[in-house]
């Protein structure tokens, strides 16, 4: 009997996640086909990028709303998905942790090289960094990792294993489709994985993925939105590039950038450091 509540477990995690990742994968492409209607339609890329954006998130939350509540008779607050509200302590962690990771790297031997934004393709994927790719799947990814997956796993199996499992799947996921050596796949995953474990203690913490969704989203803007681009070759749609002139994969990152880089690896052991040293977290789980 037991042994069959394993397997029953395992299975309605294994179902529960694929239907999570394809719930994030429609709103992607519905949220996505919307916005370049809009741009063919000659919208203004502001707006085109703002409906984008929105519509991710909603489409997301619409579509587990009507598979928590009404299909398994729960609530989305159950799985730390409830009203929109933000601490003030993981804003500015959220706002802290990119800016010294990429404030360290100012101090390494480099050069500057400033775009121009004047063309619209460069517009569009300046606003596409930040609306979309930052605030918007950041939001997104935590109620799928952090609220679904996690609070599934934490429900069937026991804490640790709801920390980890996600977190290394949502390392995995990042390797997909990447022209990555088997270093670099390693270092991305690794990287993935403990930035995972520090997105699922925030959520923890506060029992809420809207703490851990805007230091995900702080962290896509200020990293990847296309403000300042740092590596050892040039972004063409960044504002601004800091041209390391080291290769070293460890500082670089590789192809990925340096999410995946040794100084963001000990932004997040540090920031897990830190909450985990707080007061023990206490479960929320009925």
């Amino acid at each position: 009997m037991e042994v069959s509540n394993y397997y029953k477990g395992i299975i309605k995690i294994i179902l529960t996640a694929i239907a999570a990742i394809a719930t994030l994968v429609i709103a992607q492409l519905i949220s996505q086909g919307t916005m370049s209607l809009l741009l063919n339609s000659k919208v203004s890329i502001f707006i085109s990028e703002s409906v984008g954006a929105f519509l991710y998130i909603m489409i997301t939350l619409v579509v587990l709303k009507l598979w928590i509540e009404k299909g398994c008779k729960q609530k989305l607050k159950d799985y730390k998905i409830g009203t929109f509200k933000i601490n003030r302590k993981w804003l500015i962690v959220g706002v802290c942790l990119p800016i010294l990771v990429t404030g360290f790297y100012l101090f390494l031997p480099g050069e500057w090289y400033a775009s121009s934004l004047e063309d619209k393709e460069h517009v569009r994927w300046f606003l596409d960094g930040i609306l979309y790719v930052g605030i918007a799947a950041g939001f997104v990814e935590e109620i799928i990792f952090r609220g679904i997956i996690m609070t599934t796993i934490e429900k069937i199996a026991n804490r640790k294993a709801a920390v980890v499992i996600p977190s290394f799947l949502f390392g995995i996921l990042h390797t997909l489709g990447m022209p990555f050596n088997i270093i670099e796949m390693m270092g991305v995953t690794l990287a993935g994985t403990c930035v995972g474990i520090m997105f699922s203690y925030i959520a923890l913490k506060s029992h809420s993925i809207w703490n851990s969704g805007i230091v995900h989203a702080l962290w896509n803007v200020i990293i990847i939105g296309g403000m300042i681009h740092v590596g050892d070759s040039l972004d063409k749609y960044s504002l601004f590039n800091y041209k390391l002139e080291t290769h070293n994969i460890l500082i670089t990152g590789g192809e990925f950038g340096i999410e995946s880089s040794l100084i963001a690896l000990c932004g997040y052991i540090v920031v897990i450091l830190i909450v985990h040293s707080e007061k023990k977290i206490k479960p929320r789980i009925k």
